[in-house]
């Protein structure tokens, strides 16, 4: 669902047709619509395209302007970029434009439609960045533990501590990954460090 409507507002459409989604709650939560295909008569499910104000994407590799290179899984964060009203790139790694012009076929992203560009190692933790390192997954079970703790109990105050923690006393990024021990991310570097990233 959310990854056509990102693609619908990439292309500059106003929806794109989906497969039916059989009865499910996602023609509520997204906004669309079941109707019949012109061609084949069968039910087909369309999504308006999404804008977002804010789109924050991260990359193994940018420019100053905001050429980006993504490595590995693209999943929609080239269509995020250009779909989003403003861009901002939080990169790995800021690389010279000369390697971008030397290897342009390699840039997923390209710069008009970036507003933004912050350096940012460990960026995309707790989540994965191909090439640099790993998901940290007692972390994100963590964080499961506590939701669902939530969703049977009602209680507010576990899920409360984990974001005052994590999001709300932290002043920057930086403070957050002080969180974190030297050898976890060490760890997650070595499970997924080892993948081939090209900066040149």
């Amino acid at each position: 669902g959310m990854s056509a409507r990102f693609k619908a507002g990439a292309m500059g459409v106003p929806f794109l047709p989906t497969r039916d989604h059989g009865g499910s709650a996602l023609e509520l939560a997204n906004r669309g619509r079941m109707t019949r295909c012109p061609f084949s008569g069968e039910n087909i499910y369309l999504v308006p395209a999404c804008h977002p104000d804010l789109g924050i994407v991260h990359v193994q590799a940018a420019d100053m302007y905001g050429n980006s290179r993504i490595f590995g899984p693209l999943c929609t964060c080239p269509e995020i970029a250009r779909a989003s009203v403003n861009t901002i790139i939080t990169a790995e790694q800021i690389i010279p434009n000369a390697a971008i012009r030397n290897r342009p076929n390699l840039t997923e992203i390209p710069y008009p439609v970036v507003d933004a560009v912050i350096h940012q190692p460990f960026g995309a933790t707790p989540g994965t960045c191909y090439g640099n390192y790993w998901f940290d997954m007692a972390y994100i079970e963590n964080f499961g533990e506590i939701c669902e703790d939530f969703c049977k109990t009602g209680n507010k105050e576990k899920l409360r501590a984990f974001y005052n923690k994590h999001i709300f006393d932290v002043d920057d990024f930086d403070e957050f990954l002080e969180q974190k021990p030297y050898p976890v991310l060490k760890e997650l570097c070595h499970l997924d460090g080892d993948r081939s990233v090209i900066l040149d």
